[in-house]
């Protein structure tokens, strides 16, 4: 029995001095990555982009360069190119202030956004941001944007991926939170039933085709509700 427990033991101290190591590892490399991006400072009075400062609680400062638009945080990898972080910042402030009179259109809107700790993770593609986000990011909302995807040349024939995915965190975490009933993410709210309209019917999978009635047939999977 003595036996028995004394190998469990041994076993066990290996194991945990395995995964301090992996641990130490980790989070030395995330502090190097931080450092890179001290003293950045990119953009303009009213959008800017900068290295995260020491005290900044977001994700193990592996996203080194962040900016702020109302208070809903944008974090990028070093990679991600300066212009491009700059580009959706300023995406995500015409969303949110469409006139730019430098007030939030919807304050309640932006209030649900940071209530919800809704961030925008930016960054090379999917294999760095799978590599990035290696555990949980506990107590918040995001979605993520990769700087392949960005394009903010004028008359690039690639669409720009950044009007798409920040809408989504607007309305995922913003309008569909704050006005369930109208933009909810279900099949009972308003939306979802003038999509149904516009369908043809109400679909749980995206069908390969849509009945000769629909004026719209987008049929990409991800398409759902």
């Amino acid at each position: 029995m003595h036996r028995s427990n004394t190998i469990k033991r041994k076993g066990y101290l290996t194991n945990s001095r395995i995964y301090l190591l992996l641990l130490w590892t980790f989070f030395s490399s995330c502090q190097d990555n931080y450092q890179n991006c001290l003293d950045l400072e990119y953009g303009t009075e009213y959008i800017r982009v900068t290295g995260v400062s020491e005290g900044d609680n977001n994700y193990f400062k592996y996203f080194c360069k962040t900016s702020d638009v109302f208070g809903i945080k944008i974090y990028a990898t070093e990679n991600v190119e300066n212009e491009k972080v700059f580009h959706a910042a300023s995406i995500l402030a015409e969303y949110l202030d469409n006139d730019e009179d430098g007030t939030a259109d919807n304050q309640r809107i932006v209030d649900k956004l940071i209530d919800k700790k809704a961030w925008l993770l930016m960054a090379m593609n999917e294999e760095e941001s799978s590599a990035a986000v290696r555990f949980p990011i506990r107590n918040h909302t995001f979605l993520e944007l990769y700087d392949e995807e960005v394009s903010i040349i004028n008359g690039s024939p690639r669409f720009d991926a950044s009007l798409e995915e920040i809408l989504h965190l607007i309305t995922q975490y913003g309008y569909a939170e704050v006005y369930p009933n109208k933009f909810g993410e279900n099949k009972n709210s308003k939306i979802a039933k003038a999509m149904d309209e516009a369908r043809g019917g109400y679909f749980k999978n995206v069908p390969n085709s849509y009945p000769s009635s629909a004026w719209y047939t987008y049929d990409d999977k991800t398409c759902n509700y």
